[in-house]
C-alpha cells in the first residue's frame, strides 16, 4: 500500500511540483479563519484561547525536535551507515516531508503566536513576530523552491554514478571515471550550491527557533 502511494500521481504532485504552495496557502486561510472566527462572530471564548496556546506549544515543540533530528541526528547517522544510493533514496523521500513539515509548523506558530498576543505587543514581542515571519519564509522558500531542485539534480548524479559503478560505498563516494566528467561535474555543482541553500535554510530557521526558545524562556517561572 505504502509503494502503491510513492508511485501515485498525487505523491508526485506532493513532492515534484509546486502544487504544496496551494494546500500551504489553503491551510493558512482555514487557520487564520479558525482562529477570528469568535471575533467576527462577536464573542470571545477562553475555552478557544486555551486550545490555541496548546496548539502553539505543541507546534514549537515539535518543530524544534524535527529540526534537532534531522539536523543532528537522522542525516548523520543514515549517511555513514547506509551505502550512498541507499541514504540518498531515504532523503528523496524525508526531505519533501520534512520541509513542508517545518514549513507549516511555523505558520501554525506565527499565526498563534499574533493571536495569542493581541493587543499586548511591546518591542520584544514585536522582535518574535519579525523572527517567527521571517523564519515562516525561509522554510516555505526551502520547501517549494530548494527541496524539488535537490531531488532532480539527485536522481540525475545517481544515475550517472550507477554507470560507472559507483554508490555503494558507505560515508563516501569513489567517484572513479567521473572526476572526468563535465555533465556529472556540472551537476555536482549544482547539487552543492542547492544543498547548501537549503542547509543555510535550515540553519536559519534554527537559529530563529533558538532565539524564540529564549525569549519564552524569559516568561517562564518556575518557582
Amino acid at each position: 500500500m505504502a509503494a502503491a502511494f510513492l508511485g501515485s500521481n498525487l505523491y508526485n504532485s506532493i513532492t515534484k511540483t509546486t502544487q504544496p504552495a496551494h494546500i500551504i496557502s489553503l491551510f493558512i486561510l482555514l487557520f487564520v479563519l479558525y482562529s477570528i472566527w469568535p471575533e467576527i462572530l462577536g464573542y470571545g471564548n477562553k475555552q478557544k484561547n486555551i486550545f490555541l496556546t496548546i496548539i502553539y506549544i505543541l507546534s514549537v515543540a515539535t518543530h524544534f525536535g524535527a529540526l534537532i533530528w534531522m539536523t543532528f541526528f537522522s542525516g548523520l547517522a543514515l549517511y555513514f551507515s547506509l551505502p550512498r544510493h541507499t541514504f540518498g533514496q531515504c532523503q528523496h523521500v524525508l526531505f519533501p516531508m520534512y520541509f513542508a513539515l517545518n514549513a507549516i509548523l511555523s505558520i501554525i506558530i506565527f499565526i498563534s503566536f499574533i493571536k495569542i498576543k493581541s493587543g499586548t505587543w511591546n518591542k520584544m514581542d514585536l522582535t518574535q513576530i519579525f523572527i517567527l515571519g521571517f523564519r515562516a519564509t525561509t522554510e516555505i522558500i526551502v520547501r517549494l523552491y530548494f527541496a524539488p531542485m535537490i531531488k532532480t539534480l539527485m536522481k540525475i548524479k545517481y544515475s550517472l554514478e550507477k554507470v560507472q559503478g559507483s554508490g555503494k560505498e558507505v560515508g563516501y563516494l569513489d567517484q572513479k571515471d567521473l572526476s572526468k566528467c563535465p555533465q556529472y561535474q556540472n551537476v555536482n555543482k549544482r547539487f552543492r550550491k542547492i544543498h547548501a541553500g537549503a542547509a543555510i535554510g535550515n540553519l536559519t530557521a534554527l537559529a530563529c527557533s533558538v532565539l524564540h526558545l529564549l525569549y519564552l524562556a524569559t516568561k517562564i517561572s518556575i518557582s
